[in-house]
């Protein structure tokens, strides 16, 4: 995470006044991940299972384990709301590759994404 503009540390700093920008971050990111064997979600197997009953394709897709590689790059917003309490809002595009893809799949094997989400950050300790 790089930040734009705002301060480095939002939280443990008193407020100034309303007007102060001191109160919002921008901020770029970048994120890369990778999850070895993990479960497709309940509604993901009940999705495949629909699409393929077991007489089509050999998979048993509740015991089924995928590995995915994904990145994405994107930016967002901190909000300070209370002196511990920071709201982010952050809004990417990236992709997904699945290494050990099965066919067939109602997902595909490689894939574009948009990446949205919120959060709401409590700060307990000085930094």
């Amino acid at each position: 995470m790089r930040f734009v503009t705002g301060k480095e540390v939002l939280a443990n700093e008193k407020f100034k006044a309303k007007n102060d920008n001191s109160r919002t971050q921008l901020f770029f990111y970048s994120s890369v991940q990778f999850i070895q064997n993990g479960y497709l979600s309940f509604g993901a197997v009940k999705r495949e299972e629909v699409l393929y009953p077991k007489s089509e394709t050999p998979s048993d897709f509740s015991n089924y384990k995928i590995s995915t590689a994904e990145a994405s790059v994107g930016f967002g917003i901190n909000v300070k709301i209370t002196d511990q309490l920071v709201w982010s809002n952050y809004v990417g595009f990236g992709a997904y590759y699945h290494l050990n893809y099965t066919k067939p799949m109602y997902t595909e094997k490689t894939a574009t994404m948009i990446v949205l989400g919120t959060a709401l950050r409590l700060n307990y300790f000085k930094n």
